[in-house]
């Protein structure tokens, strides 16, 4: 039986790349439940690619995975971030690049939807339904008053709103 070699990606290096590491974790913990499974799980960090171990690695656009001690063919790669590179759609277009299968979005619905302003623009403008929002471009007094008007709608909106019993 030929095992899958999946490569999980987290970290990132940017100010959520300490909860990406708890996902993570997580992942990894449910795939070494698959017995046609091996996890290689790589920490993105300022410095560069690390293994477990601590060892840099990097992904070759041939779809290796290298290290000084091995070369590992990637059959797919789970990206597990929290804002950047993940969300970004850098890593996404990384892995376009290496011709390797990933899961999640491309680079292009990751890059929009990673700002939100632009999410909520192109939501209304092609008519999909999305939360109530309100942009806030500075702190003037002006725009405090919008942010608490918009707080006090709302509040008292989802007041209204029953709360389901999670039994």
């Amino acid at each position: 039986m030929t095992k899958l070699n999946l490569l999980l990606l987290c970290g990132g290096g940017g100010a959520e790349h300490d909860i990406s590491l708890v996902s993570a974790q997580y992942i990894e913990s449910q795939l070494a439940k698959l017995p046609r499974v091996n996890v290689q799980k790589v920490e993105i960090t300022q410095e560069g690619w690390h293994l477990d171990d601590g060892m840099r690695c990097h992904l070759d656009t041939d779809g290796m995975l290298c290290s000084k001690v091995e070369h590992r063919q990637i059959h797919y790669v789970i990206p597990c971030f929290h804002g950047f590179p993940g969300e970004t759609g850098d890593i996404q277009s990384l892995l376009e690049i290496t011709g390797l299968p990933y899961l999640g979005c491309g680079p292009e619905g990751s890059q929009i939807c990673f700002n939100k302003i632009t999410s909520k623009l192109w939501f209304d403008a092609l008519g999909i339904p999305n939360t109530p929002y309100v942009f806030i471009t500075d702190q003037s007094d002006q725009s405090m008053a919008r942010a608490s008007a918009f707080f006090a709608e709302h509040q008292a909106f989802s007041s209204k709103r029953p709360v389901k019993d999670p039994v």
